[in-house]
């Protein structure tokens, strides 16, 4: 039997520069024409050997596109065009649903394989901003032919085109959303509380542990 290896999660700087990355990644649409070192993408390709996958069935898959006349006949068929063409690096992340779809029915295929490919996409935007690339997920507009013009057959499903590259020097990143915690988190249920002085966080999941356990006695 394999000897397994323990982890500790006791390193605060890592945590802390995980956060910081979190809060710089942006999306940009417009890019240099500066090709990407191929040690920088084998990294983020190697990012998704970490995603989590349920059931352990690994449907996620990539195809790298680097064609200029590829790049054109595919942007086409994406709701961001401009930022597909610009782009250095197109990744094509699309599910394998054969194996997901026999384990799990329809809503493997329907809900479990964009779960999938949702993990796989953070890792490859977050693996990418480390590496001081800048990325912008782009949705098929066309699956179909975006099926056809990379020849995938089967129940074969595009979900997202990822474009690589380094920024042009005026492109401004669109940052993600900050909306703040207490707008969309609550506890217990639906209802619980959703009060302003909710952060931080740490605070109000002591003060409901301390509530649970005071209704448990």
């Amino acid at each position: 039997m394999k000897e397994q290896k323990i982890y500790k999660f006791s390193d605060e700087r890592r945590s802390m520069d995980f956060a910081e990355l979190l809060k710089k990644r942006k999306t940009y649409k417009r890019f240099k024409d500066k090709d990407i070192a191929w040690n920088n993408l084998a990294k983020i390709l190697a990012s998704l050997s970490h995603t989590p996958s349920l059931g352990n069935v690994q449907n996620v898959r990539i195809i790298v596109i680097k064609e200029e006349n590829k790049k054109l006949a595919l942007s086409k068929h994406a709701y961001e065009p401009s930022a597909v063409r610009s782009a250095n690096t197109i990744l094509l992340l699309y599910s394998d649903n054969e194996e997901i779809t026999q384990i799990f029915g329809t809503k493997g295929r329907e809900v479990y394989s964009y779960i999938s490919c949702g993990q796989a996409l953070q890792n490859i935007l977050l693996q990418a901003e480390e590496l001081g690339l800048a990325s912008c997920p782009v949705p098929p507009s066309d699956s179909d032919a975006i099926k056809s013009l990379l020849d995938l057959k089967g129940d074969k499903m595009p979900v997202m085109l990822i474009a690589l590259g380094y920024p042009e020097e005026e492109a401004v990143g669109i940052e993600s959303s900050t909306y703040l915690p207490e707008n969309f988190v609550a506890f217990e249920n639906y209802k619980g509380e959703r009060s302003k002085s909710l952060w931080p966080l740490h605070q109000t999941i002591q003060k409901v542990i301390h509530r649970i356990k005071k209704k448990k006695h």
